[in-house]
């Protein structure tokens, strides 16, 4: 079951291990990155930063779309982590069981024109993405840890 499908630019680091994991009762974590699924030296990065207890799966965006439209992830308690919208949008415009997704730590791609947070800074091409999955049903929201209050995302926003 997909607990969270999150954006944050750090992937695997302090608010994903120390509160979204626990508050949430992950027992396994996916890393959609094209860059860290090619990468060995980044996957052992990542493996020393997980949790103790957690399964890291480390997929490219299109191996991401297929093993979370298929059944083998309905045995974990799943935490989805992109590095940038684009790759989150594409996830979960792709993907069925995600219905939202949370902005925890983005940074632009390009250059940086709205902020949503202290840590969610978004760049036009951001902006124009989430628009698109917004339009498809897809829920967006700012929170950078479970304990902060759920802060949706309207067209406002953008």
């Amino acid at each position: 079951m997909i607990k969270l499908c999150r954006v944050d630019s750090r992937l695997v680091h302090g608010q994903t291990v120390f509160s979204w994991y626990p508050a949430l009762k992950a027992n396994a974590i996916l890393v959609v990155s094209d860059e860290y699924a090619a990468s060995k030296e980044r996957i052992q990065a990542l493996r020393i930063a997980k949790p103790a207890d957690a399964k890291l799966i480390v997929k490219s965006v299109e191996d991401s779309i297929v093993a979370l439209n298929g059944s083998a992830v309905d045995k974990y308690e799943l935490i989805v982590v992109t590095g940038n919208v684009h790759d989150a949008c594409e996830v979960a415009r792709a993907c069925p069981k995600i219905t939202s997704v949370n902005l925890g730590g983005a940074r632009p791609l390009g250059d940086s024109v709205k902020e949503l947070g202290p840590a969610v800074r978004l760049s036009q091409s951001d902006i124009n993405e989430i628009k698109k999955a917004m339009a498809d049903g897809i829920e967006f929201e700012v929170r950078q840890v479970a304990s902060e209050k759920k802060r949706i995302v309207t067209s406002f926003d953008l």
